[in-house]
């Protein structure tokens, strides 16, 4: 089995009129993804920003990859019932190939999720968190 990082976090979402920024971390090195959509209205619209952590999500994965931590912590970004699905899909059957091929159990892989009630920064740049006081943690 190789050997993995401890722990994969989602740093932090920025959405403009037209561009989505998100900011992962893996084991205290920055990953920055950005996408800039033409020709749209605004993507602040909350419909809009809802499907834009779904993405921001979806898209840390790919980083994720890179050493495919123990753990993930999603910060405060807001699954519910059908993101938390949503993401559990993604990661155990999405990098299912991934796994198989690296010899690499995901099924050991515990999510944290900080309360919704702190501040998150959102800078142009990742930054290096403490780590949160209270969270939950959720084996899948």
């Amino acid at each position: 089995m190789k050997q993995r990082a401890e722990l994969f976090r989602y740093v932090g979402l920025d959405v403009t009129s037209d561009t989505l920024t998100g900011f992962y971390e893996l084991d205290g090195r920055g990953f920055v993804e950005t996408v800039t959509f033409e020709g749209v209205k605004s993507l602040e619209a909350p419909a809009v920003v809802a499907l834009a952590q779904l993405w921001y999500l979806v898209a840390g994965l790919s980083y994720y990859k890179a050493g495919a931590a123990r753990r993930i912590d999603v910060g405060t970004t807001p699954l519910g019932t059908h993101g938390r699905r949503l993401f559990k899909a993604a990661l155990s059957d999405g990098l299912g190939e991934f796994a198989y091929r690296n010899q690499l159990p995901l099924s050991d892989v515990t999510i944290e999720v900080e309360s919704a009630s702190k501040p998150t920064n959102h800078s142009s740049t990742p930054v290096a968190f403490s780590r949160p006081s209270a969270a939950a943690s959720i084996r899948w």
